[in-house]
């Protein structure tokens, strides 16, 4: 008898809960690893939907308590990243705790290519793409301010 073997779902064919769920997934990889810089770059983009690019760019000077003012470079640096309903991104304490600046306020020491390397290695599927976060974040955020 032949054994069936076990769909690998996309991420175009996961459904809003199977998304959610991997991306837990993800997030847990990353705590298991240790590495608090790494976890404090996920749980940005995860908690902000802000363009990777722009979250390694992230300085003291960008966050006002919970809130971050971030430039949205891709599209000529005019404005501020904004949520659906217009306000500024927020993250928890949790992610506020894991900030910490170097001297000169930076968060993040390392290129972009390191961090592309170690999330990947914390993805159960290498066809996951970091854009992902971004366009799960910004489709929760639509349907929350719909309800």
């Amino acid at each position: 008898m032949r054994e069936k073997k076990k769909e690998i779902k996309t991420w175009d064919t996961m459904t809003y809960a199977e998304r959610g769920a991997y991306i837990l997934q993800v997030e847990e990889s990353i705590r298991q690893y240790g590495n608090k810089e790494l976890l404090l770059l996920y749980k940005l983009m995860l908690e902000t939907g802000i363009r990777f690019g722009d979250v390694l760019e992230l300085k003291e000077e960008n966050v006002k308590g919970r809130e971050l003012q971030v430039i949205e470079s891709k599209f000529g640096g005019k404005d501020y990243y904004r949520n659906p309903d217009g306000s500024l991104p927020v993250i928890s304490g949790e992610t506020v705790a894991l900030l910490e600046p170097d001297e000169e306020g930076k968060f993040f020491q390392h290129d972009k290519r390191y961090y592309v390397v170690m999330l990947r290695k914390a993805f159960p599927s290498k066809a996951f793409n970091l854009y992902y976060l971004r366009q799960y974040v910004i489709e929760m955020k639509r349907i929350q301010k719909k309800v």
